[in-house]
């Protein structure tokens, strides 16, 4: 089933509310809760956001958004002290989605292998323990 978007184009409505799904994913990680009611669905977003979409499936773009946060740069540690987390800026062509997106999913991955290493090692520690130091017995 297709619609005629503000703009007079047809979309689906499946990708309409994957394009909105991306967009509430944007403000829930970059825009503070106050201004989220301000913040509008542009063509120009709107347009991005279905690029991004066609070129790659919903949790590479939503890695993306996330990563950009990994960015000081992006994030306002810069000469201007302005952020660049705009969504459009995110997902401005594909080496800059796939910069912020593979940064993100690495991190991600890093972060689960240290988690699981600590998890690990605490349980070997565990089994080392007589039973009475286990609290069993």
């Amino acid at each position: 089933m297709t619609q005629n978007d503000f703009w007079g184009s047809t979309v689906s409505f499946a990708d309409h509310r994957r394009v909105l799904e991306v967009f509430e994913y944007w403000k829930e990680h970059h825009v503070d809760p106050r201004w989220h009611e301000r913040m509008v669905l542009t063509k120009r977003r709107e347009t991005k956001i279905r690029d991004a979409l066609r070129d790659y499936d919903m949790d590479f773009v939503k890695a993306a958004i996330r990563g950009i946060k990994r960015s000081p740069f992006h994030m306002g540690d810069n000469k201007a002290g302005k952020k660049y987390n705009h969504i459009d800026q995110i997902l401005r062509e594909a080496a800059t989605i796939e910069r912020h997106a593979l940064a993100e999913l690495e991190a991600e991955s890093s972060d689960f292998e240290q988690r699981r290493r600590q998890w690990e090692q605490q349980h070997v520690q565990r089994d080392q323990l007589s039973p009475s130091e286990k609290g069993s017995g």
